[in-house]
């Protein structure tokens, strides 16, 4: 039964190891993984100093001084050197000119998602090696290098900078050294590549069985879990304990073994005085029985039971001390010498008082001396000393020894050694008192998520007391900022890797909310088995009032809310990388307010930072959401316009600014009138740097500001002349519309089987007044840019279908049908069909003598509403033509998808037929692919007989081109029909 009992305690102790060391390795885990953390958030600082140093905003020393004080809030990093494209340029701890040995910092795989962050092995040395430097061969003055890769932010798109930590040794280690590990107890932190070697980095001793350990870490990645427990057996009996936790963010893996031997001993320690007390017990029983029942037997056997008695004493692991009734020593056994350090001869007739240390209670001894003198033994505690001085803990057990006659003889002592268990106790109490006073607060609650013990800080945070949360659920403080998919993904996530961290909001007792920094992790039994939860969380309300405080100060203007020039800077470029990648244009806008000097002289400085806020209200209001505006100084602003496709919805969005900025402004009972100069630049037309385009920016306010004010101007004098320009088209075709400037000519379309004029095609022609002939080219664009391509197009086919009709009632049913060109925006802004309908009603024109001509622009759409419209122009009778076929996205596809009659080829492959190989070849192509699918074919740009001639041969339906006639006005087109037909 003492064998059981002590086998029980001895394999709950181990139970209880292994369930510490869990929670050991995830507490190594998550101080490794903030730290780690820490070191890239303190090199993402040092870049961003690095970078201002690099465009010139601080000097060095600034740099240097900025670079200590983002060092000092990070104590495990002992040196950050930066590196540009592998040439050294910035050294915290050394001179830079000092060139740092590449070849001894041996940098592992990338350690986070953006293939940036990489951790290197363990180096032997103070700070980073240089070259011409002697090795050091002292193992706590070594150094982790942690390397970070980010891109440079300027117009060398290609550069990058690696910074390089140097990360403290021992600063980890005593991470591993805090925890209540016994000596025999290892430790370690490995790197690793999933289904490779892994690499031993740092621990508290180099571990043997690395080989073990890597497969160990490979199987638990297979298994997709965060943490394993593996117990090796010597025999029946566990040898060690190897538990292995990946930290979640980085391929380390902390492997914490325990050893069972030193499990045993330490058990033994504290349970020595039990173990004795009942031997000793067992023992005098044992012996008192035989007196009484054996001594009737012969001396010899009774010598012969003393003789094994004393070597039982001699042999006994704990400390046994005889007296005589004076109190003189008698006895000592060898385990008395061990604990004390006194041999028998140096304590032999001495008082055992000379063990005293004078630290314990002089009520303790009273209390013993008043058992013995009663002949009663006594149990308890004294605090004693060894030869050499040291202090020990003992638990003594004294008994009195009597004669046959009740006479005092002797005076027996057992004394067990509890100073490791009271080490033990004094490291718990540490740890409650670390609990309770750690200004992070602490919850643990068990496996159905009930609270079993919050510290300190989880009050002064929340506002519960302890006693009000016990038995609760953690629900107690959501503030409901959280969903339900929230907490789902979450326990997801503590199921799969046993560990989530993040940012949650909660509520305080007193019903406030506020943001709090998490972690949760899952504690496990030996057996894998959920036992419970440890969540740590720290109130982050300071941290983010400061984060955002910062952030706006730094970035923005406090009078208007803009970005300032840093923001503008980096906006500015950033819009310029993604304008490169995307290749398209950004606008710069130059702004500045005209007369605004007037205004503080004479209303004052108050007054007018009321009217720079209006202004700022106005001009956001004008601007897209893709749009950056900022507050350069003073009266001056600017803002970034990215993706330009087209000058007109640039110019558009300048007008609305000029013209809302100067409109008057009411402040404070005066009516203020001020307008706006506007300089204008274009990335990449004028230049590519950011320095060069504001300047041309500013240039070309002032330009706006010499035209007279409230305007704007182009940097370059090509696009201010080619914007102009488009002013002044754009206002006259609205006024040609108005005075019917706009006529219809008619270039025919010969049938090659009869060579009669089968169809003519109708061209719009505009001769403006003032300005003279001017290009369809030209034209027809800009209107279909803004919108008139409806009205005018209408138009066009309105004109044509009468003069078709008029062709009839002069020559008959033979006369010729017109072809009319329809854009792809007309059929996106109205509903073609319909108009042909009332038109071709109206006109009296019969379907069959009108073809709408559209262009593969239309097809490529492939929308159901276009097919739609196209069968519902078929169903009326109405011919369906692509024009300039063969240079657009000329697909067999859309021929047979979309109910086509005709096409035409373009003029680019007839004028050089006779000569291109490749022009013929695309023509026979297109004649070969028309003739299966059934379609006719007109030939435009047929210019001489031998073209013709070819396409005769070669089956062409139509030709038209100047062989026949160019486009002729109506009267004239009438005298060529008449004379042809």
């Amino acid at each position: 039964m003492l064998i059981f009992t002590l086998w029980s305690s001895f394999s709950q102790t181990v139970q209880e190891r292994k369930s510490n060391a869990s929670l050991y390795a995830g507490i190594i885990e998550n101080s490794y993984a903030r730290a780690i953390e820490s070191v890239e958030a303190s090199l993402l600082a040092v870049s961003e100093e690095m970078h201002l140093y690099e465009i010139g905003l601080i000097g060095e020393q600034e740099l240097m001084a900025s670079t200590r004080r983002i060092l000092g809030f990070a104590p495990h990093i002992r040196q950050v050197v930066i590196f540009k494209d592998d040439r050294l340029v910035f050294d915290s701890a050394k001179n830079r000119s000092r060139e740092i040995d590449r070849s001894q910092i041996k940098l592992g795989q990338p350690i986070d998602t953006n293939d940036a962050l990489k951790i290197g092995e363990q180096i032997f040395s103070r700070f980073l090696p240089v070259i011409g430097d002697p090795p050091v061969d002292n193992k706590r003055r070594s150094l982790i290098p942690l390397s970070l890769t980010l891109p440079i932010f300027n117009d060398d798109a290609d550069s990058k900078y690696e910074l390089i930590a140097a990360l403290n040794t021992s600063y980890f280690i005593d991470i591993i050294e805090d925890l209540k590990l016994l000596p025999e107890d290892k430790v370690g932190v490995y790197g690793f590549i999933p289904n490779q070697k892994t690499k031993f980095i740092l621990g508290t001793s180099d571990l043997n069985n690395d080989a073990l350990n890597g497969s160990l870490i490979n199987q638990l990645l297979k298994d997709g879990a965060e943490q394993s427990s593996t117990n090796l057996y010597s025999g029946i009996f566990e040898q060690e304990t190897i538990v292995i936790q990946l930290l979640e963010k980085f391929p380390l893996a902390v492997v914490v073994t325990l050893c069972h031997d030193g499990t045993f001993w330490s058990w033994l320690g504290r349970n020595l005085p039990l173990i004795l007390g009942l031997s000793a017990i067992s023992t005098l029983i044992a012996f008192s029985v035989y007196r009484v029942r054996r001594e009737y037997e012969k001396s010899t056997r009774l010598k012969e039971q003393i003789k094994l008695l004393s070597a039982a004493l001699h042999q006994s692991p704990v400390s046994v001390l005889i007296t005589d009734a004076e109190r003189s020593i008698r006895y000592i056994n060898p385990a008395f010498t061990s604990v004390f350090g006194y041999d028998f001869d140096e304590v032999e007739n001495k008082n055992p008082r000379l063990l005293r240390s004078n630290e314990t209670e002089a009520s303790v001894y009273q209390e013993m001396w008043g058992n013995l003198n009663k002949g009663d033994s006594w149990l308890g505690e004294f605090i004693n000393k060894t030869k050499d001085g040291r202090r020990v803990y003992v638990t003594a057990s004294i008994s009195p020894v009597l004669n046959e006659t009740g006479e005092l003889t002797h005076y027996i002592g057992v004394l067990f050694d509890t100073t490791s268990s009271k080490e033990n106790e004094k490291q718990l109490r540490l740890a409650a008192t670390v609990f309770n006073s750690a200004t992070e607060a602490v919850m643990v609650t068990d496996a159905e998520n009930r609270i079993l013990t919050v510290n300190n800080a989880f009050t002064d945070i929340t506002g519960h007391e302890q006693n009000d949360v016990i038995g609760l659920s953690p629900s107690i403080l959501n503030s409901g900022h959280q969903d339900q998919t929230f907490y789902e993904d979450m326990y997801a996530n503590l199921n799969d890797k046993g560990f989530w961290g993040g940012e949650i909001w909660n509520r305080r007792k007193s019903g406030e909310v506020y943001p709090e920094w998490l972690t949760i992790t899952s504690l496990y039994d030996s057996d894998g088995n959920l036992e419970g939860y440890v969540s740590l969380f720290s109130d982050i309300t300071k941290r983010k009032q400061d984060e955002e405080h910062i952030i706006r100060q730094a970035n923005f203007d406090s009078l208007t809310g803009l970005a300032n020039r840093n923001l503008f800077a980096d906006r500015f470029t950033r819009a310029i990388d993604r304008a490169e990648r995307e290749d398209h244009q950004v606008a710069l806008l130059f702004i500045d307010l005209d007369r605004f000097k007037n205004v503080n002289d004479t209303l004052g400085h108050a007054v007018g930072d009321l009217l720079l806020q209006r202004v700022t209200k106005r001009l956001l209001g004008e601007l897209r959401k893709t749009d950056t505006a900022a507050r350069l100084g003073g009266d001056e602003f600017a803002a970034i316009l990215p993706n330009i496709v087209n000058m007109y919805n640039l110019e558009r969005i300048v007008k609305r600014i000029l013209k809302s900025l100067s409109t008057p402004y009411n402040i404070d009972g005066h009516e203020i009138f001020i307008s706006a100069s506007i300089g204008i630049t274009l990335y990449p037309d004028d230049a590519k740097i950011t320095t060069e385009l504001l300047r041309n920016a500013d240039s070309a306010m002032y330009m706006a500001k010499d035209k007279g004010r409230n305007a704007f101007h182009y940097y370059t004098r090509e696009l201010s002349e080619q914007a102009e320009k488009r002013h002044q088209l754009e206002s006259a075709l609205h006024h040609g519309l108005e005075n019917d400037e706009f006529h219809v000519y008619y270039q025919p379309i010969t049938d090659m089987s009869n060579s009669r004029t089968a169809c003519a095609e109708a061209l719009v022609r505009w001769n403006h007044p003032e300005l003279g002939f001017i290009s369809p080219d030209d034209f027809i664009p800009l209107a279909e840019e803004i919108g008139l391509i409806v009205p005018m197009g209408e138009l066009i086919l309105r004109k044509a279908c009468l003069q078709a009709v008029k062709w009839i009632e002069e020559i008959g049913s033979n006369a010729p049908g017109v072809a009319v060109n329809m854009s792809s925006f007309q059929f996106q802004r109205q509903h073609i069909p319909t108009l042909v309908k009332e038109i071709l009603i109206n006109t009296g024109l019969p379907a069959t003598k009108l073809t709408l001509e559209i262009t593969e622009r239309l097809l490529i759409v492939d929308t159901d509403e276009i097919l739609q419209q196209l069968q519902e122009i078929r169903e009326l009778g109405v011919g369906l033509s692509i024009d300039d076929f063969g240079t657009g996205y000329s697909s067999l596809s859309y021929l047979k998808k979309f109910p086509i009659t005709k096409l035409k080829i373009d003029k680019a492959f007839i004028q050089d037929m006779e000569t291109d190989e490749e022009n013929m070849a695309l023509v026979d192509s297109i004649l070969n692919m028309a003739k299966s699918l059934k379609l006719e074919v007109v030939a435009e740009g047929v210019e001489t007989q031998e073209q013709e001639d070819i396409l005769r041969e070669r089956g062409c339906d139509f030709v038209q081109g100047y062989l026949h006639s160019r486009p002729l006005y109506r009267k004239d087109f009438m005298t060529y029909l008449i004379n042809k037909n």
